[in-house]
């Protein structure tokens, strides 16, 4: 890693969660510094923040970036470069092209990083619908990060009492840790769980601590997933202009961020608002909407029930 100021607390800030900040430093970074090997790294951290808040093409170009400056300062940046080009395709719903690029790192991985990749690997497989193999390969992962896959895995599975124990784990082992992003995770999948469970003011506390975080992190794609999952406990107690409101804030942030999945689950949540409010027509006309684009972006958010 390369010794600049200015560059660490980018880092510091991205790995804490705080993507929107570390974005502003790491393009002061790029601004300021004639340093090749500087802008590799300031490049190759920005792109893992615009990843994380679902700017894949703005992260692929940032990656276009690090190679070239890295190769001019003569930095062996390529196997970070190459995974984080799997994690963008991931990121970006082309499951098939990630998958190709991390399974075969698993071969001489070590404890460490292959608990990170079989994680990885699991997200792929439960956004291609293939739960069974998702489960299987979230046990592989001995990571943190397992638990919410694992916790995400098992709930659209239907096992709600095993997501809800997984959370709470993983909750637990972020306390205290300063991850403030790992927090807000728990809580929000948690969240969901206690919410398939029927607790809903148990979930809606857990959404209210999960939205306060994201909000200080300026973390909008996942701020969004809470706000879906906040408008389905309004829906279930047949408050449905309050679940509107949160199903159209979330849907906004979800076109912003190119989150296909999110847009989906918005757009057949408002339909069975509205189909309640007896505006069927626009209910269909929106659950369709939602099919068509799950198909075209090859995922099964439509036919999850327990999500």
């Amino acid at each position: 890693m390369i010794s600049y100021r200015p560059l660490g607390r980018a880092d510091s800030l991205r790995e804490a969660g705080y993507f929107a900040k570390a974005e502003a430093l790491y393009i002061s970074v790029l601004r300021s510094s004639s340093d090749p090997a500087v802008r590799a790294e300031a490049s190759l951290g920005s792109a893992l923040g615009l990843r994380a808040v679902g700017d894949t093409n703005g992260a692929t170009s940032r990656l276009k970036d690090a190679r070239r400056w890295a190769k001019t300062a003569g930095l062996d940046l390529a196997d970070r470069i190459d995974l984080e080009e799997a994690l963008v395709l991931r990121a970006a719903e082309k499951y098939d092209e990630a998958l190709k690029r991390l399974k075969p790192r698993l071969r001489g991985a070590d404890t460490e990083e292959a608990a990170f990749l079989w994680w990885a690997v699991g997200g792929c497989y439960r956004f291609q619908g293939r739960l069974a193999e998702s489960v299987a390969t979230f046990r592989k992962s001995m990571a943190l990060a397992a638990l919410f896959g694992l916790a995400g895995a098992v709930r659209v599975r239907g096992d709600a009492k095993a997501s809800d124990r997984f959370y709470r784990e993983a909750g637990r082992l972020f306390e205290g840790t300063g991850d403030d992003f790992g927090r807000a995770y728990a809580a929000c999948g948690g969240a969901n769980a206690l919410r398939q469970l029927g607790r809903l003011d148990d979930a809606e506390r857990g959404y209210r601590r999960a939205y306060a975080i994201y909000a200080k992190l300026g973390d909008p794609v996942d701020l969004a997933y809470v706000d879906w999952g906040w408008g389905e406990v309004h829906l279930k107690r047949g408050e449905l202009a309050q679940a509107l409101k949160r199903f159209a804030a979330a849907e906004r942030a979800f076109r912003d961020g190119h989150e296909t999945r999110g847009v989906v689950l918005c757009l057949h949540s408002r339909a069975r608002a509205l189909h309640a409010q007896g505006a069927t027509h626009q209910a269909e006309r929106l659950f369709s909407e939602g099919v068509k684009l799950a198909l075209r972006a090859k995922i099964h958010t439509h036919l999850e029930s327990f999500t």
